[in-house]
């Protein structure tokens, strides 16, 4: 399964079936798009087996930190 469609899905199932506000859907997809971005920046294979790893997410956690955005915005 590919990521980008779990990625889809889970947009899909937060805005149709937990009844979240327009700015936290809008949050989530932003953020899920810089993390979509820098992945295939950085040639992680798009399965969502090998891109949904802790090593991968912490590699996305580092480079966001790098970039100067505060920690309590990328947990």
């Amino acid at each position: 399964m590919l990521f980008k469609d779990v990625v889809a899905d889970f947009l899909h199932h937060v805005k149709f079936g937990l009844n979240l506000t327009p700015n936290t859907l809008r949050v989530y997809r932003s953020w899920l798009g810089v993390f979509m971005r820098w992945a295939n920046e950085e040639q992680v294979p798009e399965t969502l087996e090998l891109r949904f790893t802790t090593p991968v997410l912490r590699r996305f956690m580092y480079a966001c930190s790098k970039e100067g955005r505060k920690a309590r915005t990328i947990h």
